[in-house]
């Protein structure tokens, strides 16, 4: 199975949207074992089914699958994690439910990367790197940023935000063991 820690891995970020199902199976295909279910604009029961069916695929296929925000969701549907925003469970609370899961961060800076540490994540996401038309309102933190979080903690570290296949290279040698993305994955589905 696929592990936080292993180097160099691309790290979906899918939606419980029609055609989730094809695309997820497609990158499995391709070799991606690290993925992310982000809905924000379904209800809490699709969002479940969806999560449930791709923990299903996930585990079939030797691939980790993280939920977005939702420990709840994550943890019903039998996913490996979850990945925890600014706005969500404090990563304490959700080891003290749920001590077998993976815990993501979202971090920015390397004080907030040092704190989501001592709070007990796994891995942090750290962005975005570069410009994203997912979150436009967001300061870009750049390659420099990306790496002072890698040097501040001794966690893998997931790098986020306007990730496309020809990026990856720049962001692993920051240390980032994973680039995440949402918007690239189209450039991985021309292929």
């Amino acid at each position: 199975m696929a592990r936080m820690n292993d180097k160099g891995q691309v790290y979906a970020i899918i939606s419980s949207d029609e055609g989730w199902r094809d695309l997820l199976l497609y990158l499995l295909d391709a070799g991606i074992r690290l993925f992310q279910l982000r809905s924000k604009n379904s209800s809490d029961r699709e969002i479940l089914t969806v999560a449930s069916a791709m923990a299903r695929l996930c585990h079939d296929n030797d691939a980790l699958l993280l939920v977005n925000d939702r420990f709840d969701i994550a943890y019903l549907a039998e996913a490996d994690g979850v990945h925890l925003g600014n706005e969500d469970l404090p990563p304490k609370d959700v080891r003290r439910c749920w001590p077998g899961a993976v815990i993501g961060v979202t971090v920015r800076n390397p004080k907030a990367a040092a704190s989501a540490a001592v709070a007990g994540a796994d891995y942090l996401g750290v962005g975005p790197v570069y410009a994203s038309p997912n979150k436009p309102h967001l300061p870009v933190i750049g390659l420099e940023g990306l790496s002072a979080i890698t040097e501040a903690v001794d966690l893998p570290v997931v790098a986020i935000g306007g990730i496309t296949p020809d990026r990856v290279p720049q962001v692993l040698a920051c240390g980032a063991i994973a680039a995440a993305m949402i918007s690239g994955l189209k450039e991985i589905l021309k292929c």
